[in-house]
């Protein structure tokens, strides 16, 4: 085949260019950048993808956030890459606030009482026990919230871009008709 090593790397050789490239990070942030700008995909699909990604990151249901926003996103027809990029806006430091907003949220509209007393102990048999009086309003909460943030993600995302990909076009010349893009 053409463009192969003759020798391959190893596991290790391969985990250490993953971690240390070459050529240098500055390169390869260069390179998906420039991946970015090339993709195919319309602003259109790409903000709605990371926007149904974005969403999905307040539900519970961690560990399947990937696999929900691909399968939306293959459903609304927007980008599917783009979707698990926007999941990422969930991560450990902004999971615990997106989850407490959302359960309290639900707690709010559903009329529970959400005070905590001091001395009350919470632990996995009580989530296990009484599931249903945490997950419904948890995911109702983050319905709320997802309703509200989603199309100020949406537009927020189109514009970013629609922007960056202008910019791109313009400092490489190229004679692409950007209102298509």
């Amino acid at each position: 085949m053409l463009f192969k090593r003759r020798k391959p790397l190893s596991i290790i050789d391969k985990l250490s260019h993953f971690l240390r490239p070459q050529k240098g990070y500055s390169r390869a942030i260069e390179y998906l950048k420039k991946r970015f700008y090339r993709m195919t995909e319309s602003n259109y699909s790409m903000a709605m993808g990371f926007t149904c990604g974005a969403m999905l990151s307040f539900t519970p249901f961690v560990g399947f956030h990937f696999i929900i926003a691909g399968f939306i996103a293959y459903l609304i027809n927007a980008s599917i890459f783009m979707a698990a990029i926007g999941t990422l806006v969930g991560n450990p430091w902004t999971f615990p606030i997106m989850w407490w907003g959302s359960l309290e949220l639900g707690k709010w509209v559903l009329g529970y009482d959400s005070s905590v007393q001091f001395g009350q102990t919470f632990g996995m048999e009580s989530i296990f026990y009484d599931i249903y009086s945490i997950m419904i309003p948890w995911m109702l909460g983050s319905l709320l919230i997802s309703t509200i943030l989603g199309p100020p993600i949406f537009f927020l995302m189109y514009w970013l871009f629609r922007i960056l990909r202008e910019r791109f076009y313009k400092k490489l010349g190229a004679k692409r008709d950007i209102s298509k893009i």
